[in-house]
């Protein structure tokens, strides 16, 4: 369970990854009317993968045994928010 669960997290973090790249890449990163960083959700949701990200990072790093980045997994609690979306 706990193998399917890590995963999924990765597999559906690239999927976040690739769409927020294609994002970027279609409409522009701020510049334009329509710009990424120019809607609040988009904001929202870039900062979701961005945590997402630095999980998967401290969750592999944390594995040799650093304690003090194992605290930083406080970090998956903000990925509750994607749903607001």
């Amino acid at each position: 369970e706990r193998i399917f669960l890590t995963l999924s997290n990765y597999i559906f973090t690239t999927i976040f990854v690739a769409e927020m790249t294609v994002k970027i890449v279609a409409i522009g990163w701020f510049f334009g009317d329509k710009a990424y960083l120019r809607s609040s959700w988009n904001i929202l949701d870039g900062m979701l993968v961005m945590i997402s990200v630095v999980d998967i990072l401290v969750s592999l790093i944390s594995n040799s045994g650093t304690k003090i980045l194992g605290m930083l997994r406080v970090l998956r609690l903000l990925r509750t928010l994607r749903p607001l979306r």
